[in-house]
């Protein structure tokens, strides 16, 4: 009767001088990095929406999922940059980004605007948009309200009366509006 057996034989497999240089390295399992946050602004998600000929660059808190659209006049990185800074400089400064790989979005503007303000840009693999899936379904929820909107022809002036109803409608995930969640009061 050997009462240790399996801890001897694990001690000597891997103290033996031999049994290392001969055995292969088996690197541990990658970890995957949660995505939860776990208050607003630790995570914010970006992407661009087109419709008819027009960009809308869509932010979304992960955690309040209150959300903010910007009409784009151009969606390369200087642009993009501005909108970015506009939000930070209105609702606060996120801890960390996380975006398609759109150029746009990895520009050197963009790079260097959130640089300067230490926030961490996290980028979604090539051709993945299941990997966002929240700022996919806030694309799909915007297109449905835009669609219900009557007048199609004017619906770039009344994006922001869209946007204010999602963040104070409930949210049925979190059982409350994003507004509510995002500035902690109603």
């Amino acid at each position: 009767y050997w009462p240790y057996l399996n801890i001897d034989c694990e001690y000597y497999t891997t103290s033996c001088d031999v049994c290392q240089r001969v055995k292969s390295i088996r690197p541990s399992p990658l970890q995957l990095r949660s995505m939860l946050p776990s208050y607003p602004l630790e995570l914010l998600y970006m992407d661009y929406l087109t419709i008819n000929n027009q960009m809308i660059l869509v932010l979304q808190d992960s955690f309040s999922k209150f959300a903010k659209a910007y009409i784009a006049s151009s969606s390369d990185g200087v642009h993009t940059a501005q909108y970015l800074l506009d939000y930070f400089l209105t609702y606060g400064v996120p801890t960390r980004i996380s975006s398609d790989n759109g150029s746009n979005l990895r520009s050197r503007e963009v790079a260097n605007l959130l640089e300067s303000f230490n926030i961490q840009h996290d980028y979604s693999p090539s051709r993945a948009p299941y990997s966002h899936g929240m700022i996919e379904r806030m694309n799909s929820s915007l297109l449905t309200l835009l669609r219900s909107f009557r007048s199609n022809s004017d619906w770039i002036s009344q994006l922001p009366y869209l946007i204010f109803s999602y963040n104070i409608t409930r949210n049925s995930t979190t059982g409350v509006a994003p507004a509510t969640i995002f500035f902690g009061r109603q």
